[in-house]
C-alpha cells in the first residue's frame, strides 16, 4: 500500500504519474493539467507544478473564468515564492499581469508588474522585462497615465525589437 512506501519512492512515483500523464494524455493533455500540477508538487517538483497551474490558470484566463484563474495562479505563485525558482514566478507573475488586465484590477495588475520589472532587470531577464514593460503600458493606457504608458511601451518596443519577438511586437504596437 501507499502509505508503506518510503516518502522518497512516494515522491518518485509521483513525478512518474506526471510525466505519464503529460505523455499520454496527446491533445487531451491539457484537461488534466490540474491533476499533473498536483501529482508535480506531491513528488517535490514546485516549479513543474507551478508550470502546470500557470497553463490552467491562462486557459481559464481565456474562457473568462477570472476567479478560478485568479485561484489557480495564485497557488501557483505560492509553490514557487522560492529565489530559486525565481524563472518560474516570472512566468507565473506575467500570466497573472495578464489575468488582471482581464478582470480589470488595474491597480494590483500595475504594482505586481512594476515588482516584476525590477526584479527582470536585477536578473537580465529581457523576455521577461519586455513583456512585463508592455503590459504596463497596457494598464497605464487604460489608466489614462499616457506619459508612463508611452515610456513602457517604447522601451518594450526597443527590447522586443532586440529579441525578434513578432508576437510581441504585434502586441506592443497594437496599443
Amino acid at each position: 500500500p501507499y502509505g508503506t512506501l518510503p516518502p522518497r519512492q512516494r515522491r518518485a512515483l509521483h513525478k512518474l504519474a506526471a510525466e505519464w500523464l503529460l505523455e499520454m494524455g496527446g491533445a487531451r493533455a491539457g484537461e488534466h493539467m490540474l491533476l499533473v500540477a498536483e501529482h508535480f508538487e506531491q513528488a517535490g517538483e514546485p516549479a513543474l507544478a507551478a508550470e502546470q497551474l500557470r497553463r490552467a490558470g491562462e486557459h481559464a484566463t481565456r474562457v473568462a473564468a477570472h476567479e478560478e484563474a485568479l485561484t489557480i495562479l495564485l497557488r501557483a505563485r505560492e509553490l514557487v515564492g522560492a529565489r530559486e525558482h525565481r524563472a518560474a514566478r516570472f512566468e507565473v507573475d506575467l500570466s497573472l499581469g495578464e489575468l488582471h488586465s482581464h478582470n480589470g484590477r488595474l491597480d494590483e495588475g500595475r504594482r505586481l508588474l512594476e515588482a516584476l520589472v525590477l526584479e527582470a532587470r536585477e536578473a537580465e531577464n529581457t523576455r521577461v522585462l519586455a513583456r512585463a514593460l508592455g503590459l504596463l503600458g497596457r494598464f497605464a493606457l487604460w489608466q489614462d497615465d499616457r506619459p508612463a504608458s508611452l515610456r513602457y511601451l517604447e522601451e518594450a518596443l526597443s527590447l522586443t525589437r532586440s529579441l525578434g519577438d513578432e508576437r510581441g511586437l504585434v502586441f506592443i504596437l497594437r496599443q
